[in-house]
């Protein structure tokens, strides 16, 4: 419930809403993917790139499978499996708040499995143990179980590799999930600090090309044209930015407000967007000159 709550209230970055057909149609190929991730936990990433519509092929895919869940279920309670519905609930309970009933600004991630898959090695432990006790090649099995063991300890490991800087992560990510806005854009946050701009530009762009409605994005290459005095670029991006319901919203109307002012000559419209962004946060930093400002264009016409 906090993390619906959380993300309801907007305490975060940008979240965009693909509406509740998307969310329903989705959910049965979230189900899937991880629960495949789970089997088969091989090209990990940190985020992934989704469709602005589920793909048909998984979508029936997924379908079956939801499906096919659905009536093992009705089974276990008829069997009164109640060890293994507990594990199936636990899944659940915990899927529940990131299934994007309430929109979450990264739509699939492995972090939000971490304490669903205590409901699923639930399963798989008491499944491994009945297989265990009532077969007789028991050393066998045993080194089976341990060979699993050491796979996984030596897939996390590689996996922990990725992690070693910001490019390893994000270079990784954007090879598995080449149109992840996300990705393109943490990287040229890392060219960036690396005096790399040209490079960063072009992984902003990136970014924009495949979502551009992401406001870090947005703000990263229109923030890059404003140092550079290039207004006449870093407009359309502000102005977008100023359009979306996010945190940063308040940044963007006043960067707006300062380019219809310097650049544009517009006091009116310039006056319109820095009361804007002082009534989306009052608090913000140095808004005594915020305020100075807008005392100053109160007679522009």
């Amino acid at each position: 419930p906090y993390t619906m709550w959380y993300y309801h209230k907007g305490a975060t970055a940008f979240v965009d809403n693909k509406g509740f057909l998307w969310t329903i149609l989705f959910i049965p190929e979230a189900i899937f993917i991880y629960i495949r991730k789970f089997l088969l936990p091989f090209n990990l990433t940190p985020v992934y790139a989704v469709p602005s519509f589920p793909d048909t092929g998984l979508f029936i895919i997924s379908l079956v499978f939801f499906i096919a869940l659905l009536l093992w279920i009705i089974k276990l309670f008829k069997k009164k499996e109640f060890l293994i519905l507990f594990g199936l609930a636990w899944f659940s309970a915990n899927f529940i708040p990131v299934s994007n009933i309430i929109s979450l600004p990264t739509k699939l991630a492995d972090r939000y499995m971490y304490e669903a898959a205590l409901g699923i090695f639930l399963i798989a432990g008491t499944w491994m143990a009945d297989f265990y006790n009532h077969v007789n090649a028991k050393r066998t099995t045993a080194l089976v179980y341990a060979s699993v063991f050491l796979l996984l300890a030596f897939l996390s490991y590689r996996q922990s590799l990725r992690w070693e800087n910001s490019y390893s992560l994000w270079s990784y990510t954007a090879d598995l999930q080449p149109q992840s806005a996300v990705a393109r854009n943490n990287l040229g946050v890392y060219y960036d600090a690396h005096d790399q701009p040209e490079l960063a530009k072009q992984a902003y762009e990136l970014a924009l090309k495949y979502d551009n409605s992401l406001v870090p994005a947005l703000w990263n290459l229109g923030g890059k044209y404003l140092k550079q005095g290039n207004y006449e670029k870093a407009f359309p991006l502000i102005k977008r930015m100023s359009e979306i319901k996010a945190p940063e919203q308040y940044i963007a109307c006043r960067a707006l407000g300062a380019i219809y002012l310097k650049f544009y000559n517009k006091p009116v419209l310039a006056k319109k967007y820095f009361k804007l962004s002082y009534r989306l946060n009052p608090n913000q930093p140095d808004v005594k000159t915020l305020k100075m400002i807008i005392e100053g264009l109160q007679n522009a016409r």
